[in-house]
């Protein structure tokens, strides 16, 4: 139906493996977004050299959000 929202998350009574899996990948997405965060302020606040720095938090995102994009892909496909 056109009033229903594209993405929906699965409410905990009726949840199935697949509801299961998608809250999983939510709370890794949320622990993956606050251990950056940390992360990269703590690099930028007590790193020697903010070149470097800049080059770890891109290197720690990109490869982190790729292997949550995959995993996503994944739950979505599959």
């Amino acid at each position: 139906m056109p009033t229903e929202p594209i993405f929906s998350v699965p409410i905990i009574e009726t949840i199935s493996l697949d509801g299961a899996f998608l809250w999983v990948f939510l709370a890794l997405c949320v622990v993956f977004i606050a251990h950056a965060v940390v992360a990269t302020y703590h690099w930028f606040t007590y790193g020697s050299e903010r070149a470097i720095s800049l080059l770890s938090a891109i290197i720690y995102i990109g490869v982190g959000g790729c292997l949550l994009i995959m995993m996503g892909l994944t739950l979505l496909v599959f």
